[in-house]
């Protein structure tokens, strides 16, 4: 991939995650490494880690909606 599609599709993440909906409002920080943080103009891909925090009530309620067959993500 482009070092330019790799780019752009950081700045989607991250703006994303500055929307703050539930649950990325429980990303605390994002590392970007390997061959794009090196540098690379031709990255293979774009390695991300994410630290986050754990919210029970939002876990419960994702396991509980698979369970029953609905989209936990919807409204």
């Amino acid at each position: 991939m482009k070092r330019e599609r790799a780019t752009e599709m950081l700045h989607e993440m991250l703006d994303n995650l500055d929307a703050g909906s539930r649950p990325l409002d429980l990303v605390d920080e994002v590392y970007v490494f390997g061959s794009y943080a090196r540098g690379a103009l031709q990255p293979g891909d774009l390695d991300v880690a994410v630290v986050h925090r754990t919210d029970t009530e939002f876990t419960e309620h994702v396991v509980g909606a698979l369970m029953h067959g609905r989209d936990p993500m919807a409204a």
